[in-house]
């Protein structure tokens, strides 16, 4: 399906948008249509391997061993059942080696069985080297891009058209809404004026097996890594591998009387397309084998939070919880970062600097919060409570200095109530990414105010760090993409629509520009009970537009994030919200004056690399001509536009 529907997407390449992924994406195309009917098999891998085995229509039901026929290949597997008159499915598997198959008793022949078109239902995931497939065309994929298959319109929607309350936060409460504020404390932006998404075009990921709707788990933050995949970290439920079949369990709330012991799940997501993508290397890490657990102690949670890979090293993040004390959740219930583990071979295996923590400030700032017990009474706040990686794009490659930059949200204030989707602030802090300097707080700068070339940093003292973005009970997880097309930092902010107590409402959305990764900000757009309970959301670079459409002024993205594992409102809309890895199809509308300076820009841009050597003058050894700027073509900030250039 997946060369057919390119090559249906290259015909129509006016009207396609290119992601950064390099998939070319169609507004308003639906699946590709299922082939004509050829003589020959048609191999079923579009969701991984496939096994008919135990599923229903068994051809032979009266023969043994779920009706199984002794076969010498696939392709004779595939012939024998295009012999059957009802035979529609098969399977080929065996035991021994290729070349000595074995199939149960036998000791040279190999296993096949067949079933009538009702086994498609039935279908479940197979063994490595199983092959299975039909003696006619196998049924496309339902995906979620045409929207109408999960739920939506397939429409482009604004949140406000149908009812949703858009409404910037105000001194009134609702039946669904109450968290007050004097309004936003924010300019509205100039130039990204408003964010739509398309309904129902929201593939949901971990149930696999081409299941885009049932729910598995949360907690999803990716990476985009030099080999074109996304690494993430997730936790809280079961997560299913689209290549092997199998089904993992991850855990990141530990029990006193189980020492506290967590296992939390990791995953690689390869594709390009964002609709059918696969979640394959799915796992979940306990700790060490035959070592120490991985342990939430003292607190009683550790959670995944950001997820880097560069230059082949998986930095994985967690951030502590302490035990909910029974009665209304209010006072300091988010706990400070751990630290980073590593990997160096795509996470099979880990070094871990603290596994099992020493006291409340035994992490990697040093901050301390509430520990189980003392949560309503305890002063104690946290700054850097569920950290994520600022998206530069794949390998950090638009860091504006090779360095890792991180936010997070916290608060300071003692009668503040703290969760991890709810708080005060939002703070920063950077570092060199090398195994060395990431797990050490001496090597770490924290932002302590200014913005642009006038920012300031401090080194290795949390107690110094400031907000970078302030607003009392409004803040929560928060995430940051830069896009280069756009020449934007957005930051995706989401919060509890009720307050002091979290949990006894859903949550609300709304992202925040830049032109500058420090600030000033302004507000995009603001959306009440989005989801109407969606939480860690970001907007993965891989899967944003390489550039606007400047004629329509609008810039096309996807909305990545968790949804509705208790939602007080029902329903879920945007539609296929769910307590799955959601991601949304979404754009960002630009204004007419914005999107003409972006026209002009890009325009430039292309004639000053067209030009660029002959445009610079004096230019030292070791430095390329790029735009009319000496540039170092060994920087990897640069190297893309030195190739462009032809200097790299």
């Amino acid at each position: 399906m997946g060369l057919m529907l390119q090559a249906v997407l290259l015909a129509s390449a006016a009207s396609a948008v290119e992601l950064q992924s390099g998939f070319a994406l169609l507004d308003g195309h639906l699946d590709a249509p299922v082939p004509a009917a050829a003589a020959g098999c048609y191999i079923d891998n579009a969701t991984g391997p496939i096994n008919y085995k135990y599923a229903p229509g068994n051809c032979y039901p009266s023969a043994p061993n779920h009706g199984v026929q002794y076969v010498d290949d696939a392709a004779q597997c595939c012939t024998l059942c295009q012999a059957l008159e009802n035979c529609t499915f098969y399977t080929y598997e065996h035991g021994g080696t290729v070349a000595k198959p074995t199939c149960y008793s036998t000791g040279d022949k190999a296993c096949c069985y067949m079933r009538t078109a009702a086994a498609w239902a039935g279908r479940a995931a197979g063994a490595p080297g199983a092959v299975s497939g039909s003696d006619n065309p196998l049924p496309a994929p339902i995906t979620c891009r045409n929207g109408s298959n999960c739920g939506g319109t397939n429409e482009w929607t604004r949140w406000g058209e149908h009812g949703e309350d858009s409404n910037p936060p105000n001194e009134t409460c609702s039946k669904t809404w109450c968290n007050p504020s004097d309004g936003i404390p924010f300019p509205q932006s100039k130039d990204l004026v408003g964010w739509s998404f398309k309904s129902g075009c929201n593939p949901g990921y971990g149930s696999g097996g081409g299941d885009h709707k049932s729910s598995s788990a949360d907690t999803f933050y990716p990476t985009w890594a030099a080999d074109g995949n996304l690494y993430t970290g997730w936790t809280d439920g079961n997560v299913k591998d689209d290549v092997t079949g199998a089904v993992v369990n991850a855990l990141a709330e530990g029990s006193k009387g189980h020492g506290y012991a967590v296992r939390l799940g990791q995953a690689t997501i390869e594709g390009d397309d964002p609709f059918e993508l696969k979640m394959t290397g799915v796992a979940a890490w306990p700790g060490p084998p035959g070592g120490t657990p991985l342990s939430a102690y003292p607190y009683g949670g550790r959670f995944p939070c950001g997820s880097l890979v560069f230059k082949g090293t998986w930095f994985y993040g967690t951030y502590y919880v302490p035990a909910y004390p029974d009665g209304p959740l209010t006072g300091g219930l988010l706990g400070p970062l751990a630290d980073f583990r590593h990997s160096t071979d795509g996470g099979k295996t880990w070094d871990e600097p603290r596994l099992n923590a020493t006291s409340a400030s035994d992490n990697l700032f040093g901050e301390t919060g509430p520990l189980p017990g003392e949560t309503t009474t305890s002063p104690k706040r946290v700054k850097f409570g569920t950290p994520h990686w600022v998206d530069f794009g794949q390998e950090l490659e638009h860091s504006p200095d090779g360095k890792a930059y991180m936010i997070s949200h916290g608060a300071t204030s003692a009668t503040s109530t703290e969760m991890w989707v709810l708080g005060d602030q939002i703070y920063m802090a950077r570092v060199t990414p090398t195994i060395d300097a990431i797990n050490d707080r001496a090597q770490w700068e924290f932002y302590a105010g200014g913005h642009g070339d006038g920012a300031k940093w401090v080194h290795g003292d949390v107690n110094q760090a400031v907000p970078m973005v302030e607003w009392t009970n409004h803040t929560g997880g928060s995430t940051m993409t830069y896009f280069k097309p756009l020449n934007k930092y957005v930051m995706t902010v989401q919060t509890a629509s009720t307050y002091p107590v979290m949990d006894q409402g859903d949550f609300d959305t709304y992202f925040l520009e830049s032109d500058s990764i420090t600030g000033p900000w302004s507000y995009v757009t603001y959306m009440r009970n989005f989801g109407p309970q969606v939480y860690f959301g970001n907007h993965p670079s891989k899967f944003a537009a390489k550039a606007p459409d400047t004629a329509a002024r609008t810039y096309d993205a996807f909305l990545m994030y968790s949804a509705n594992y208790d939602p007080h409102t029902g329903g879920h809309n945007p539609p296929n919200s769910a307590y799955h890895m959601n991601l949304q199809q979404a754009r960002f509308d630009l204004s007419a004056a914005f999107a003409a300076k972006l026209a002009n820009t890009n325009n430039d841009d292309d004639d000053d690399i067209c030009q660029g050597k002959r445009n610079c003058i004096g230019c030292v050894p070791g430095k390329e001509c790029v735009s009319g700027l000496c540039l170092d073509c060994n920087n990897q900030r640069y190297y893309k536009a030195c190739a462009a250039a032809g200097c790299g």
